[in-house]
């Protein structure tokens, strides 16, 4: 998939860098990133779209920066079955600041390093979607649909730069392209520049990726070195205050007699149902005849249309308590058929020892 890189000099500059080209060509379209990510819980799905610079559907086209979009970042899981980013991204490692080969791979993915996203892509390329569902724990990525076949036609925009001559041609061809003169080089030293992109079908465990990598020395004289800095005071470093974890209300279903509230305990620690427990509700449901937690009646007192603020629960603490990272279902159960406008209805539950209480789950 990956076919070629090279790193040019700019020899209107002076000598100073120009850029590092990437040819990519394979049987499907490059990947250019994550536009959708979807997350199942026991709570339900959330589904997040992230900006994403569509690819051509039919001419070779070009996407440039400030305009480039490659959808979910890192942090927001835009990242394949092992955690390396998705789109096409470079990593870079001052091998002057760290001599020796054993520091050589100090700023690449595999050690944290901080990735760089591209400054144009061209000829085509598509996106795909993630799929992460906590319950089963899998993680899938399914790219879109290949745009046509544009063999290393890679447009006119831009323009792009010439495809190196010899390279393997399966249908799709791409160049990914890094401004070296915009990362800050210091002249003199040497720099280790790895980078790596996806193929469109992600069909291998881990997902399939290319890689490589160009040492590259920064034309011009080194610095002068930096006089000794003094030596600060040593400073207390105040510990930083964890964020605590919430119960969060899930899928909320209201249909025939019984409405349904799932809570998600993300708090770290096994959380007890406990009263008070209050809900309102619109009189066209009649009698709340009900109210169970996890299969076990919590409630069991036909309560007159139509508030209820419950005191004392039913059950054994063991049979109200949410395990931490699972979900606890709350049924009520009422006379009549009831409303499915959740505006009508107003709620809310205690846990123990959660902190963050009354946790409302109407409206």
């Amino acid at each position: 998939m990956l076919r070629g890189f090279r790193a040019v000099v700019d020899t209107a500059c002076q000598g100073q860098p120009g850029t590092l080209e990437m040819f990519y060509n394979d049987e499907h379209a490059m990947t250019l990133g994550v536009r959708q990510v979807n997350v199942t819980t026991c709570s339900g799905t959330t589904t997040t779209n992230y900006p994403f610079s569509a690819g051509p559907t039919a001419t070779p086209t070009c996407t440039m920066t400030p305009g480039l979009q490659v959808g979910a970042t890192e942090a927001q899981g835009g990242t394949d079955t092992s955690g390396r980013p998705m789109y096409p991204v470079l990593y870079v490692t001052d091998l002057s600041v760290y001599p020796g080969s054993s520091n050589e791979l100090a700023g690449d993915w595999q050690f944290g390093g901080t990735g760089i996203l591209p400054d144009a892509v061209f000829g085509t390329w598509k996106a795909a979607v993630k799929t992460i569902n906590e319950t089963t724990n899998t993680v899938t990525v399914t790219p879109d649909a290949d745009p046509p076949v544009n063999n290393w036609n890679l447009g006119l925009c831009g323009p792009p730069d010439p495809v190196p001559p010899g390279l393997t041609n399966q249908g799709y061809g791409a160049e990914v392209r890094w401004n070296l003169a915009s990362l800050n080089l210091i002249p003199g030293h040497q720099y280790r520049l790895y980078f790596m992109v996806h193929d469109g079908d992600q069909n291998k465990t881990g997902g399939d990726v290319g890689q490589a990598c160009v040492y590259f020395t920064m034309p011009g004289p080194p610095p002068p070195p930096p006089s000794p800095a003094p030596t600060a005071s040593p400073t207390s470093t105040p510990t930083p205050t964890p964020t605590p974890g919430t119960i969060s209300v899930g899928g909320k279903v209201l249909t025939g007699k019984t409405i349904t509230v799932k809570f998600e305990n993300d708090t770290g620690s096994n959380q007890t149902l406990i009263a008070p427990l209050s809900l309102t509700w619109p009189p066209t449901n009649g009698n709340l005849t009900k109210i169970t937690f996890n299969g076990t009646t919590i409630y069991n007192t036909s309560t007159p249309c139509c508030s209820l603020t419950a005191a004392v629960l039913s059950g054994t603490t063991a049979q109200r308590t949410i395990a931490t990272g699972t979900c606890g279902t709350m049924v009520f159960t009422f006379h009549n058929n009831v409303s499915t406008n959740p505006a009508l209805y107003t709620g809310s539950a205690t846990f123990s020892p959660y902190t963050f209480n009354p946790v409302t789950f109407f409206p």
